[in-house]
């Protein structure tokens, strides 16, 4: 199971997994090192003397609008009118005869190679550098030079993405990929369409390191490395399959405990200290603040 850390967390939480631990510093999660074994639980404190009481809190907002009332039922229908009269108007005047029409002209058969390709054409236009057309009568012959035509020319691929032209380029290369399959298609009209697909790409393409103290943003997930210049530690955009953040790219151990600090000195005065007097007793349970210490002499 690959690390999967909090979504949206907030200042100063920890995430621990593997024997390790992490803190979120408002802008990526910072390695705390190995998390140690806890120790045995102390004793219970006595209870401290309860707080004065606080202010009353302020008044909450107004809740939300209750939702709409159903719609009421719909009234019944109202009686039919009456039918209105029928009258009928008298008959215009036939018009005038039109003209004569001209005789319908001969239909023109188009054919591809002696196969019909269609009978209802008014008009043909042929297009092209590699065109020539002949007629003897009304009989006319279309040559077409040069082979099938398409929109890259003799000895040019073109390249398109998603039914877009893109190129047209004699050469193609792919980079990058697992798999390449290609498909073969004949339009019928001396072109063939080719077609590639690409799959099972497993690079990462070209990764990119940011230097610098602020946390940059839109980074690309499991590429992306970010050296803080403040800090010295090196990140890494880590995405763990449900979120993206920036991690430490190394995990670092705390070091030993120091040695403990030197004793303070003695008899410094506080608000409630309380000083030992001659033939006075003192209740050390009851006291507000601290007894220095005092000695016992003729005993």
């Amino acid at each position: 199971m690959a690390i999967n850390f909090p979504n949206s967390p907030v200042l100063n939480d920890t995430y621990s997994y593997g024997g390790n631990t992490w803190q979120w510093d408002g802008e990526s999660w910072v390695s705390l090192g190995q998390t140690p074994d806890a120790g045995p639980q102390g004793p219970q404190g006595p209870s401290g003397a309860a707080g004065p009481q606080g202010p009353q809190g302020a008044a909450g907002s107004t809740g939300p609008q209750g939702p709409q009332g159903a719609t009421g039922n719909s009234g019944p229908q109202g009686p039919q009118g009456p039918s209105g009269a029928s009258v009928t108007g008298p008959q215009g005047p036939t018009g005038p005869s039109g003209p004569a029409g001209s005789g319908g002209g001969t239909s023109i058969t188009i054919q591809d190679e002696g196969t019909t390709r269609t009978t209802n054409v008014t008009s043909i236009n042929f297009v092209g550098a590699g065109v020539s057309a002949t007629n003897t009568g009304n009989d006319v012959t279309v040559t077409i030079s040069g082979g099938g035509g398409g929109g890259g020319g003799p000895g040019t691929i073109q390249v398109t993405a998603n039914g877009g032209s893109l190129i047209n380029t004699a050469n193609l290369n792919f980079v990058n990929t697992a798999t390449v399959s290609i498909a073969v298609e004949d339009d019928g009209y001396g072109n063939a369409n080719v077609t590639f697909t690409s799959s099972g790409g497993t690079g990462i393409g070209n990764a990119n390191l940011t230097v610098g103290t602020a946390t940059p943003v839109n980074g690309r997930p499991n590429q992306d490395f970010w050296y803080n210049s403040d800090t010295g530690k090196l990140k890494v955009y880590y995405n763990d399959g449900t979120s993206s953040q920036w991690v430490d790219a190394f995990i670092t151990n705390p070091g030993p405990t120091g040695p403990a600090g030197p004793t303070g000195p003695l008899n410094t005065t506080g608000a409630n200290d309380a000083y030992a007097q001659a033939n006075t007793a003192y209740a050390a349970a009851n006291a507000s603040g601290k007894i220095h210490p005092f000695f016992l002499a003729g005993m």
